[in-house]
């Protein structure tokens, strides 16, 4: 019995782990406002990216 709660131990921390991947994987965008965007004014590049092409790329 104990080797069975063992396993389950192990199967939630690998679900949990794939789950914890997908999550970061998902925040990672790709960039539209050009590299120098993000040099003078990187709120504009945030906002570019995120508000004006959030939705779309």
């Amino acid at each position: 019995m104990e080797e069975e709660s063992q396993m389950k131990k192990i199967a939630a921390g690998i679900g949990i782990s794939a789950l914890a991947a997908a999550g970061v994987e998902a925040q990672e965008r790709r960039r539209v406002a050009p590299a120098a965007v993000y040099d003078i004014a990187p709120g504009l590049a945030h906002f570019t990216d995120d508000v004006l092409f959030g939705e779309v790329v």
